[in-house]
């Protein structure tokens, strides 16, 4: 008999390895009160673990390689493991890859990398998992804990009678980013997180020791199933891994596969860098290993792109849009080579909250205000039907009913209107109710429901246009793109591909819908091929600037108000800080870039005279809206600043070799030292560096520093996250 898991994990001696054919629980579980089952393993895996151990040698080293379950497997290539988890507004979708590590030191994509990527098939037998779940509260544990379902196991759940139909929490993505449209959920999660903290301070617990449910819970949990799902689908796809098979997915939180796991977060991209951190902190709380975010259409368009490539492709711009159910996407790309693949972004990206699910909001609300007058006449009617309901409720059903009226249109004037039937609805004919439990959605209906939808879309296309002209003036960009692609559910709506084809039928693109195979998880797959290759783009626009801050001399300083104005103990000068930023909005810089702003600082002698020297603070400020050189800082809500400054500490020591200066008025010492602050960036790696001659002065080209430089660094993070890492450097 082998031993049990538990102690297996624990490298434990097990009592089930010498038990009787009754197979009674082990020590460890038995202790624990635990049900004691051993994984069920694959073939390849069972078989291994009934081979005889073999002896080590006299280094101490196994001769043959293990897996995550420590039994011996035949030696192969190392593997690394790319999944992609594509938490969308409607619904939930994710793929994977199974690379060999010598493949990702290749720099670039194999050949058959596009037949590898697998999509996930979930428990209801689709790729696309319904982005809704309801939660069980368990009261038999203290403290009171909530049990997230999803797909089937939330069905059930709702048959059995643990959640409610009106509980389940749909379409939250938009709340957790904060827009609007998700306010609607935000009674259901905080009825369940008063539920929750009322059931612990019944247990006892007192205020501060109650758990909150929020935003980001939902994000944690949602993340932690689909990446606890996926291992299991991989486990059972390829068995020479052999990875334990656990039906009970929620088995994987305590269990670390040997292979190397990277993960793409698609996003929309006009998430903040404030957004982008919380879904960091979802992705770590949820467990989840090295964590890269990307752009949902750029993700899209390289799937699309990669599928389709072929050497006529080089240096044509493509554009997408790519719509989802919460939002759309705008990017445009250029093609620059085929093997190895790599491409370049042409203008910033853009993001509306405008996806197909806000045609069914708009349809709502245009319904329930049309019908105002008869609200107590509809409600009475409901209830009498044995089908009550509230409003907000008969909104959510029209709601969800709309979505066949969408698919139904085809967008012509002779369309039938769309029946739907609620038991309950009073005849009301002014209101395209004609006949009871009946209601007719006409064609004027669905296109006044799309209307706004569709003016949103022509927005971030037309804008994107008139900046990509402006490009292609300057000499940025070769020539306008010739292609518009429409990816995501969202265009597989016939209306909407129709208005965007009838506005923009006299510019000089066409208006293309890529293949439907495996549309729905486009985003998910092309979010693999961007974390397969990282050099696949080379480079990037910017859509956040970064800056320092300069302390200037005006030639006209009255013109500034007096609040700003600084005087300079050093030099009794008046000064004023003014922005000094190491990017431009909409610069394309490569992936691996640099750039520097000088300046000097100006250290009382008083200040450094103990054995500790100073700590320099330079602080840090970004803005979305503008990036010229010149602006003032203080006061100014355009630009912000970052929550925490670089701080770098110089000893003592080092002043020794800095030019000494005196105040004439005051008689006050102090230390005149040039220095520069540099930004450098390496993919989504953000290092500020600070160097500074040593001998406190800049020297003549081309060694402007001199030898031995004193150089302090401060990483941060890119792709959204403010400080990840600020310490001060201790050159001691």
């Amino acid at each position: 008999m082998s031993s049990c898991q538990q102690c297996r994990s624990a490298h434990r001696r097990c009592s089930l390895a010498a038990s009787t054919t009754q197979d009674p629980p082990c020590d460890s579980c038995r202790r624990r009160n635990l049900t004691c089952e051993p994984p069920r393993l694959t073939t390849e895996s069972t078989a291994a673990s009934s081979r005889p151990r073999r002896h080590l040698r006299p280094s101490g080293r196994d001769p043959q390689p293990r897996n995550s379950l420590g039994n011996t497997v035949s030696p192969g290539p190392r593997k690394t493991i790319l999944m992609a988890l594509d938490a969308g507004t409607e619904f939930a979708k994710a793929g994977f890859c199974v690379m060999e590590e010598s493949e990702r030191e290749q720099g670039f994509l194999p050949a058959n990398m596009f037949a590898r990527l697998e999509p996930v098939t979930w428990t209801t037998n689709e790729t696309a998992l319904p982005s809704e779940v309801g939660y069980v509260l368990d009261e038999s544990v203290c403290p009171a804990v909530l049990h997230p379902k999803y797909g089937q196991d939330l069905k059930r759940a709702v048959q059995h009678g643990q959640i409610r139909e009106h509980d389940i929490i749909r379409k939250y993505k938009p709340l957790v980013f904060g827009e609007a449209e998700g306010s609607r959920t935000r009674q259901q999660i905080e009825k369940i997180s008063n539920e929750l903290q009322r059931c612990q301070s019944a247990q006892g617990l007192d205020h501060d020791h109650q758990t909150r449910f929020g935003p980001l819970d939902l994000m944690r949990d949602l993340l932690g199933y689909m990446f606890r799902y996926v291992l299991s689908v991989i486990a059972e796809a390829h068995t020479n891994l052999a990875w334990p098979i656990w039906v009970d997915t929620h088995k994987y939180e305590s269990w670390k596969p040997q292979e190397n796991i990277e993960i793409a977060l698609p996003l929309p991209v006009a998430t903040t860098p404030e957004q982008v951190l919380l879904i960091k902190e979802a992705a770590k709380q949820a467990g989840l290993p090295k964590v890269l975010v990307c752009g949902e259409p750029a993700a899209a368009l390289m799937f699309h792109l990669f599928r389709n490539q072929h050497e006529s492709m080089i240096g044509e711009p493509v554009m997408i849009m790519d719509i989802g159910a919460g939002s759309g996407d705008f990017d445009a790309w250029e093609i620059l080579s085929i093997a190895p693949f790599r491409a370049r972004q042409l203008t910033a990206p853009r993001t509306e909250w405008c996806g197909g699910g806000t045609i069914n909001t708009m349809y709502r609300v245009l319904f329930l205000r049309s019908v105002l007058d008869y609200k107590l006449n509809i409600l009475r009617s409901l209830e009498r039907s044995g089908n009550p309901m509230t409003w907000d409720q008969l909104g959510d059903r029209l709601e969800a009913e709309f979505e066949g009226a969408k698919k139904d249109f085809r967008g012509t004037n002779d369309d039938p209107p769309y029946k739907i039937h609620i038991k309950g609805l009073p005849a009301i004919p002014a209101r395209n109710m004609p006949e009871k439990d009946t209601l007719h959605i006409p064609g004027k209906a669905i296109r006044d429901a799309h209307a706004t939808h569709i003016d949103q879309l022509h927005g971030i296309i037309q804008g994107a246009l008139e900046r990509l002209e402006d490009k292609v003036i300057s000499g940025t960009v070769s020539r306008m793109p010739r292609e518009l692609l429409l990816a995501g559910g969202g265009s597989n709506n016939i209306l909407v591909r129709q208005e965007i084809r009838r506005r923009f039928e006299t510019r000089d693109f066409k208006v293309a819908f890529p293949s439907g195979e495996r549309c729905e998880v486009t985003v998910a797959l092309g979010s693999i091929v961007l974390l397969a290759d990282k050099g696949l783009m080379t480079e990037r626009i910017v859509r956040r600037a970064y800056c320092v801050g300069r302390w200037e001399e005006p030639e006209d300083l009255r013109a500034f108000p007096e609040d700003v104005w600084h005087h300079s103990e050093q030099d009794n000068k008046t000064r004023i800080l003014m922005s000094r930023f190491f990017c431009r909005l909409e610069q394309s810089i490569p992936l691996q870039y640099k750039t520097s702003v000088v300046g000097w600082r100006g250290p009382m002698a008083e200040d450094v005279a103990t054995d500790d020297g100073i700590v320099i603070e330079e602080r840090l400020f970004y803005s979305d809206t503008v990036s010229d050189d010149g602006i003032v800082l203080e006061g100014n809500n355009s630009i912000d600043e970052m929550p925490d400054p670089l701080l770098f500490k110089i000893p003592q020591r080092y002043f020794r070799n800095f030019d000494k200066k005196k105040n004439r008025s005051t008689g006050q010492e102090w230390y005149y030292l040039d220095y520069e602050v540099s930004l450098l960036l390496d993919g989504d790696d953000m290092i500020f560096q600070i160097t500074i001659p040593k001998h406190g002065r800049f020297l003549n080209p081309p060694n402007r520093y001199g030898h031995d430089p004193i150089i302090l660094q401060g990483r941060y993070d890119c792709s959204g996250s403010f400080k990840l890492v600020n310490v001060i450097d201790d050159t001691e």
